[in-house]
């Protein structure tokens, strides 16, 4: 008996933990800030130079409450010892001093690796209302044409966490079709197919211009890099993270996954700000927040780079397929 209370208990507290640190999972349809998103600062500002070998980043005064230095969040190496996961994807790992802090880059050429880029679930799953099952990052990751899987848009449950069913929370288009609505002051990453090649950008809004022949866009959070700017945030906190970066050209995609422990009041985690100094030193222009928490997963190569949480029912995950 006290074997199966202590089972009971512990799937309670499990459950408890999804409901309450599952990020944006129980927003109603009508969005309202939330203060476990920072919000953006659209007002003017002036900007510091932070340098790092071979790269200049501007960060906004009101920001440096929000950046540890750079002896913390940053390889101290100016040349980066990137790893070949496959053809025209590489990966870097990095482990602060102090221990605090372990982030990993994928970085996927779109020009020379020959992938095409897919969302999953497609149109065809999404019932009448705009709910759909919820997809695993993890187990995309293991069908042998998928060489970069990763958790993408924030959304809702339907009938509570223990639902299969997932609604997105911002915009999601899936082969040209727009299959949820925007959030205005949410970004979105964005692919557009050209002359047989894939390109990336990041929309500030979700209400923005879509590029020409756009085929994609997985609606996020906040835009935290902007053409090498920092953005700043008005609140604070450190958790694990999911945030996509794209060079100027659009022809590489940057993805930064944060991890911090499952372990109440632990240590670890990343701000929105440090992120976009992360991924601006690794070479991303733009970029914006992801789902993360314990949404947070990404695969490459059919290994697990980084997952909060194992097997984690996501409403979409975006997918680098070899052709």
């Amino acid at each position: 008996m006290q074997k199966a209370s202590d089972i009971v208990l512990r799937l309670f507290f499990i459950y408890l933990y999804i409901s309450i640190c599952g990020g944006c999972r129980t927003v109603p349809d009508t969005i309202q800030p939330s203060s476990s998103v920072p919000v953006r600062t659209e007002q003017s500002f002036s900007m510091q130079t932070v340098l790092y070998p071979g790269v200049c980043i501007t960060v906004p005064p009101e920001s440096a409450a929000h950046i540890r230095s750079l002896e913390q969040l940053l390889p101290s190496d100016s040349v980066w010892n990137w790893e070949t996961v496959c053809g025209g994807i590489e990966r870097y790992s990095y482990e602060s001093p102090d221990r605090r802090l372990y982030w990993h880059i994928v970085r996927i050429d779109l020009a020379g690796a020959g992938l095409s880029v897919r969302g999953e679930p497609p149109a065809k799953d999404f019932l009448a209302d705009g709910s759909v099952r919820g997809v695993s990052a993890e187990n995309a990751a293991k069908r042998p044409e998928v060489a970069v899987s990763v958790n993408a848009t924030p959304y809702a449950y339907v009938n509570g966490p223990l639902s299969a069913l997932r609604r997105p929370v911002g915009l999601y288009v899936e082969s040209g079709q727009i299959l949820s609505s925007p959030v205005s002051r949410y970004g979105a990453l964005s692919f557009s197919l050209r002359d047989g090649i894939w390109r990336a950008d990041i929309l500030r809004s979700q209400t923005d211009s879509f590029p020409p022949d756009t085929q994609l866009i997985f609606g996020g959070f906040m835009p935290v890099l902007d053409e090498g700017a920092v953005f700043p945030f008005t609140g604070y906190s450190l958790d694990s993270r999911i945030c996509i970066g794209t060079v100027a050209d659009g022809t590489s995609v940057l993805i930064l996954a944060v991890e911090k422990p499952f372990l109440p009041f632990s240590k670890g985690g990343a701000s929105f700000e440090e992120c976009a100094v992360i991924l601006a030193a690794a070479g991303a222009s733009s970029a914006v927040q992801m789902d993360g928490g314990s949404s947070a997963a990404l695969y490459a190569g059919g290994s697990k780079i980084y997952a909060a949480w194992p097997e984690r029912r996501t409403v979409n995950v975006l997918l680098f397929v070899q052709q």
